[in-house]
């Protein structure tokens, strides 16, 4: 009876002290500092076309989108370049600080990965192996097949495992626009790129069609990432994305740059 009171006791005395733990915890006030200061500001790298362009007139759906929630939330949008951004798809290696910013943007895998350094608002557009075909173009084992890998964070290595089973060879590209010439010359009639590589492609040679290749060879979705505990600031920037998408602004961005949720982009 005694060892089952101290046992109790001990209980409410270590409750006690998670409660006067958590009344010393600093409240969230990352929406009121951002209220305050006017300004919303945000990382993002200095192209990844289409989230991020570095186009003024046409600037990227992440900063077409972040900018209307900026003017909807009434403070400014301001864009902090990280070169280091897009490089690959690890936050750990971008270097970037809550003093940079207060929103990450423009290639941001809602992966464990990220979610593990930040909070994460999926934006619906997905990343994947697309194959881009010319029309009436077919996989027929010894054909050659163009294969742009890039910087999409995607498995290169099983790719490479699931189209030599199919008996294709491989042509690397080193850039999209490589990718478009080869198909141009007609060095392959197919090709393979991640689903926003695929777009600088189609931009460079008309009349294609994208499919995706099977999910088995990976597919993750992008978002924006915030700042662990900045939970009022994300609360409101995903409460006006949402307002975003019923009012049909989202679908606009989208087709302005050949997005589709939850889909390959459309050419």
């Amino acid at each position: 009876m005694a060892r089952r009171l101290y046992s109790d006791l001990g209980a409410f005395a270590l409750l006690g002290s998670l409660l006067v733990g958590a009344s010393l915890l600093q409240p969230d006030t990352s929406l009121q500092l951002v209220e305050q200061a006017g300004v919303l500001r945000i990382c993002v790298p200095d192209s990844f076309p289409p989230l991020v362009t570095g186009v003024a007139a046409n600037p990227g759906f992440d900063v077409s989108v972040l900018e209307e929630i900026a003017k909807r939330m009434k403070v400014r949008l301001a864009l902090n370049v990280n070169t280091t951004m897009g490089r690959d798809f690890n936050p750990g290696n971008w270097r970037v600080t809550r003093a940079q910013c207060e929103v990450v943007a423009g290639g941001v895998l809602t992966s464990r990965t990220t979610k593990s350094f930040l909070e994460t608002i999926d934006t619906g557009i997905e990343n994947g192996w697309v194959q881009i075909a010319k029309s009436g173009a077919a996989i027929e084992p010894g054909k050659p097949v163009g294969v742009y890998p890039g910087f999409s964070g995607l498995d290169r290595l099983t790719l490479s495992t699931y189209l030599r089973e199919k008996g294709l060879r491989i042509v690397l590209a080193s850039s999209p626009e490589a990718l478009s010439q080869g198909l141009k010359t007609s060095q392959y009639d197919i090709a393979v790129a991640s689903s926003l590589d695929s777009l600088q492609t189609a931009n460079a040679l008309p009349g294609l069609t994208s499919t995706w290749l099977p999910e088995s060879l990976g597919r993750f979705a992008f978002g924006f990432g915030l700042w662990k505990g900045d939970v009022t600031l994300k609360r409101r920037i995903l409460s006006t994305y949402r307002q975003l998408e019923q009012d049909g602004f989202l679908d606009k961005q989208r087709q302005r740059y050949g997005l589709r949720a939850s889909g390959p982009a459309t050419f």
